[in-house]
């Protein structure tokens, strides 16, 4: 999940650099779901706190 989380974090800023406010929300909207996900599987697996990022890495620089 969190290469996912940070695809998306990448994705939202080259919406930025476009100028397309939408598609920053919306990218932004899939990475909390997608932090949701890791949260739900580490309660699953005993992890706990389950959510235990407070700040997301941005791990990558652009998508592709």
């Amino acid at each position: 999940e969190g290469a996912f989380i940070a695809a998306y974090i990448a994705a939202a800023q080259q919406f930025t650099r476009l100028q397309q406010p939408e598609l920053v929300k919306v990218a932004f909207q899939i990475a909390g779901t997608a932090a949701e996900h890791r949260v739900l599987a580490n309660f699953a697996l005993g992890t706990r706190p389950a959510n235990d990022v407070a700040f997301e890495p941005a791990l990558f620089q652009s998508v592709a």
